[in-house]
This record gives structure tokens, C-alpha cells and sequence, in this order.
């Protein structure tokens, strides 16, 4: 699903990725660890196509990154790819059910069949009672749950989540973790999780582990 080969990335002076390579296979739930610096969010903007290397090559389902320009990675990424952050970074002024619309309706979606789309993993995700409810009705953990149904509404080839469980408490961190592995169960989901929670990253398929710009786990 995801292979990039010698990627090297600099911010002025400062050498952050340095010829790094991966493969992550479809329906992988995988964890990049590393210490603050490493590069880990870096790699994860490489890979979802919100930054480019310096150098080296990035494919994600048969697809060059690479070879695409601004407006074609941009199309990517509402199409293919799925994003959940700390964050969650939710409109305020928009329903649960109305932000996790949105993706669908910047891909050209009418508004019922976003409407159908975000309705459905909603449901999944345990919230069909909380659709119409704005962010500061919900609790963080259901805020969280909603932008995993944004991430899914284009069914997308991969989730990339960076520390998606950082801004919860442990019961609703659990819950997080434990879509993701229902996801990757029940639909095959790919998933890129950049995380500094070892317990987190032990149940995962694979723990990719970075140290000054490169990989020393696998």
C-alpha cells in the first residue's frame, strides 16, 4: 500500500529525514514511534502528501506522490486518504453530522449523499444519537470519534493519525484504539499512526520506530 524509498527532508540547516525507506502493506495497522525530534511527523506530512521530500520517492497504492503537482496531490488526499489529528480540529459553528460531511462535499459529493456517507460511520462509530450536536456538546472522545468518521467518508486507502489518543483520557484513548483495530478488522483499513504511547503502539501489527532522521525498528 505504502513504500517510499530514500527520503531525505531539510528545514534550512537542519537535516530531519535522512534516506529513509518503508513498506507498509494494506490493511497494516502500523506505529511510528521515536522521540520528539525524530522525525516523525515529518514522515507522516511526507506521506500524506502535505509535504514533499528533498529527495527520494513516495507511493501510496500504485501511485507517485512524486510525480503529481499541487492541485493532483490535493485531489488525492480528499480521495485516498484519510486524516485524524490530535486536535481533532472540528468547525465549531458545524453539527458532527455537518463536519463529517465535509471531505465528501470538497470531493464533489451532493449534499445527500455526503449526508448517506458520514451518517453511515457515525452510526458505526457509536454516534447516531449525537449527529446533530455541535463540538462543544460532545466530549473529547466523541469529538475524536467524529473526525475518524471525517477521515472515512471518501473510503479512503489510508488513515494517517498523529497522536490521536494524545488529548484523552485513558477510557476514551482505549475507544480509539479500539476503531481503529475494528476498522482494520472489519474494512481491511490501513492505518499510519504516529504515537508515543508504547501500550498503544505494542497492540498495533508493526511498530516502525525512528531515530535522528531514520529507521532502526521494523
Amino acid at each position: 500500500m505504502i513504500d517510499c524509498r530514500e527520503i531525505q527532508k531539510s528545514y534550512g540547516t537542519v537535516s530531519v529525514l535522512k534516506g529513509l525507506s518503508l513498506s507498509i502493506a494494506e490493511g497494516e495497522l502500523v506505529a511510528i514511534t521515536g522521540q520528539s525530534g525524530a522525525g516523525k511527523s515529518t514522515l507522516l506530512h511526507i506521506l500524506g502528501g502535505l509535504d514533499s521530500p528533498d529527495s527520494g520517492s513516495v507511493q501510496i497504492a500504485g501511485k507517485s506522490l512524486s510525480s503529481m503537482n499541487e492541485k493532483q496531490r490535493a485531489a488525492f488526499r480528499n480521495q485516498d486518504l484519510g486524516f485524524v489529528f490530535q486536535f481533532h480540529q472540528l468547525l465549531p459553528e458545524f453539527t458532527a453530522l455537518e463536519n463529517a460531511c465535509i471531505p465528501a462535499l470538497i470531493g464533489g459529493a451532493s449534499w445527500k449523499e455526503a449526508k448517506l456517507k458520514a451518517s453511515h460511520w457515525l452510526d458505526y462509530l457509536g454516534l447516531s444519537e449525537r449527529m446533530n450536536h455541535k463540538p462543544q456538546a460532545l466530549s473529547g472522545g466523541e469529538q475524536q470519534r467524529v473526525s475518524i468518521a471525517r477521515a472515512l467518508v471518501n473510503k479512503p486507502s489510508v488513515i494517517f493519525a498523529d497522536e490521536p489518543s494524545g488529548n484523552l483520557d485513558s477510557e476514551n484513548a482505549q475507544k480509539v484504539h479500539e476503531s481503529f483495530q475494528k476498522l482494520r478488522k472489519d474494512f481491511n483499513q490501513t492505518f499510519v499512526v504516529v504515537t508515543h504511547n508504547q501500550e498503544w503502539a505494542r497492540v498495533c501489527d508493526r511498530e516502525i520506530r525512528l531515530l535522528d532522521g531514520r529507521v532502526v525498528t521494523s
